[in-house]
């Protein structure tokens, strides 16, 4: 398995990385950090902070941010013909409507994560955050719902 570091990412990946950083906390999570460990290159790369929505798209003015999904805290910004997801850690709330919660810790915004293999986060001053082991179940091709009592919608996506 590969190791990770900042080399792993573009310089406007880490020019993303660096702001959420300077201005609250800001990782990359999910599918790319998962790419980059089983050596494969991520088809997108995506962020989540800490940081309001609103302080999010005057941080990012200057690439015209996309409101994707405001309900969720999800902006999204495109630089060099490449989009970029950046949003507010959050838990899922399961009832008769999908609704979240924001959250301020990383590890929160982990565990609502599809499976654990897309349950891991990065940045610069913690490396890899990996909660759930996710790194062993890459190595065992295990694939592993974070909750079992996950969305149904999630589970027909993976197959």
């Amino acid at each position: 398995m590969n190791k990770i570091s900042i080399n792993n990412f573009s310089e406007v990946e880490i020019k993303i990385l660096n702001k959420l950083n300077e201005y609250g906390k800001g990782y990359i999570v999910g599918g790319a950090i998962r790419d980059i460990l089983l050596s494969l290159k991520p088809k997108d790369v995506d962020f989540a902070t800490n940081l309001p929505y609103g302080i999010l798209k005057t941080l990012f003015s200057e690439y015209t941010p996309k409101e994707t999904g405001k309900s969720f805290g999800v902006l999204r910004i495109r630089i060099n013909n490449i989009d970029y997801e950046i949003a507010k850690f959050r838990k899922d709330i399961y009832g008769k409507e999908k609704k979240v919660s924001f959250v301020d810790d990383i590890r929160n915004d982990l565990a609502r994560r599809d499976f654990t293999i897309n349950a891991m986060a990065y940045n610069q001053k913690e490396g890899i955050i990996d909660l759930l082991n996710s790194t062993r179940t890459l190595v065992s091709s295990d694939m592993r719902p974070v909750l079992v009592s996950m969305n149904c919608a999630k589970i027909l996506v993976s197959i």
